[in-house]
């Protein structure tokens, strides 16, 4: 019976130590629960705030790039590379001090601006129009010295013309290779462009005669051609026709060509002899390929055309 008394004092003594130890359990996990929820919530403040900080220096660096930005502006030389100042709201580019009170551009007589980034069109439209005036007749004075003649200059130029004498207008004296080339080799010191132009008709009419003597000769061989195969004179004068057209257009084009190709070369600036010299060679050797080729093309066209043509009547009668 005793020990019967004593177990529920045992129970209800053990019991209230179970409770307090399930409390103090709970008391630990709340203080923890709450220990960690803030230390959360620091962590996702400190995370905003360095996203705003990165966002605030990123469109800084984006305002700063889009106020120095590079813009292409034009002088008198070309183009040229300026880095433009910084203004916030300035729309008409940088005021000059004299003129603080006008917003607006300023303009001369010929619709150019007085003041902008070029340093050069700071000076007055007096000074800049002087500066022009200046410049050109510098120019003029140059030209003028390079191209002036000595006596001893005008008596050279004198008998290298008088080594290709001109009989009248587009008159020239009829010479061979051989002579042509001799009185080209004996031209005497540096050529100015008169000399080297009158120089360069003689040689031009020289070789359009050598052209045309071609010429001749392919319609002597189209008679031949023509004979040989029995071909109609009405057919055979359509071919020729057709071919001497076809021939002079290649002509006047290779002498409009040479024509602007001397014009450039023989400029006012002085040329040295030898110089000119070259430049002839070259010209009748590109002159006697020309002549060779037209000659080539157009027989072998002829002749085809022929062949064709009696193959045709043959053909027909049988």
């Amino acid at each position: 019976m005793q020990d019967n008394a004593k177990k529920p004092k045992l129970l209800s003594s053990i019991i209230p130590l179970f409770v307090k130890r399930i409390r103090r359990v709970r008391n630990t996990k709340n203080s923890l629960g709450g220990r960690s929820a803030n230390f959360k919530s620091r962590n996702v403040s400190v995370r905003n705030l360095s996203r705003a900080a990165f966002c605030a220096i990123a469109f800084s660096f984006l305002y700063v790039l889009l106020q120095t930005i590079y813009t292409f502006t034009s002088d008198h030389d070309g183009s040229e590379l300026l880095l433009r100042e910084r203004f916030s709201r300035s729309l008409s580019g940088r005021i000059p001090s004299n003129v603080r009170g006008f917003r607006g551009p300023i303009y001369d007589e010929d619709r150019e601006m007085v003041y902008t980034l070029n340093p050069e069109n700071r000076r007055p439209v007096y000074f800049r129009q002087n500066g022009k005036r200046n410049e050109n007749l510098k120019n003029a004075f140059l030209h003028s010295y390079l191209t002036a003649m000595s006596k001893s200059e005008k008596e050279r130029c004198k008998k290298n013309e008088r080594l290709f004498p001109c009989m009248g207008d587009n008159v020239f004296e009829e010479l061979t290779d051989d002579e042509l080339n001799e009185r080209i080799k004996n031209l005497k010191g540096p050529l100015h462009s008169r000399t080297m132009h009158h120089v360069w008709n003689y040689v031009l009419h020289h070789e359009k005669r050598k052209f045309l003597r071609m010429l001749e000769y392919v319609k002597c061989t189209c008679k031949c051609f023509a004979d040989y195969y029995d071909v109609p004179s009405s057919y055979e004068n359509i071919k020729w026709e057709y071919v001497q057209d076809k021939m002079l257009k290649e002509l006047r084009k290779k002498e409009l060509y040479d024509f602007e190709n001397i014009r450039d070369f023989a400029s006012d600036v002085i040329c040295a002899r030898w110089e000119f010299q070259r430049y002839l060679t070259l010209k009748r050797r590109s002159w006697k390929k020309f002549t060779e080729d037209m000659e080539k093309k157009w027989t072998k066209k002829l002749l085809r055309w022929f062949k064709g043509h009696q193959y045709q009547r043959c053909r027909f009668l049988y």
